[in-house]
């Protein structure tokens, strides 16, 4: 039995706005394809392991390619706490790809080199970043396929295409 009364508020998931969003573009006769290439450039872009790029990036690449920019931003910015889970990994992957012995980064080290030499601090940092972002797109091209045949497959078995 239910403890919820009629006069209570329905909780709303998340996935609410989003999921509306995706609807509104398929109800414009958005072709499923193109949508699915949209969300996974934009779900790909949003791990990219640099806070800076990715809205201008996902902008760029869908006036390249005719995509639609709601589209491909939304996906960019859900995919936000990827990016940050990922960032770490990343960093350890192109540091692992590009310089295997280069000294692990972690909080202690950095509040230690930027206490002593800042400049020479900033410089291995945004090197570790470099090394990210180049792991990262090692790996975009496999990830964009993927994404692109999941997001296919939701959009087919949602409904929203037939």
């Amino acid at each position: 039995m239910s403890t919820k009364t009629a006069s209570e508020p329905r909780r709303r998931s998340p996935w609410g706005k989003p999921a509306a969003l995706v609807r509104a573009l398929a109800g414009q006769g958005i072709d499923p394809g193109r949508l699915a290439l949209a969300l996974a450039l934009g779900a790909t872009f949003g791990t990219a392991p640099c806070v800076w790029g990715s809205t201008l990036a996902c902008a760029l690449c869908a006036a390249l390619l005719g995509l639609n920019q709601g589209a491909i931003q939304l996906a960019n910015y859900l995919a936000l706490p990827v990016q940050l889970l990922l960032f770490i990994p990343f960093v350890q992957l192109g540091q692992a790809l590009f310089d295997p012995s280069a000294r692990a980064l972690d909080i202690e080290t950095l509040q230690t080199a930027f206490r002593q030499e800042a400049f020479a601090a900033a410089h291995s940092l945004g090197l570790a970043n470099l090394q990210a972002l180049a792991a990262w797109a090692l790996l975009a091209p496999f990830l964009v396929v993927l994404l692109r045949r999941i997001f296919l497959v939701f959009l087919h078995r949602s409904g929203l295409f037939r």
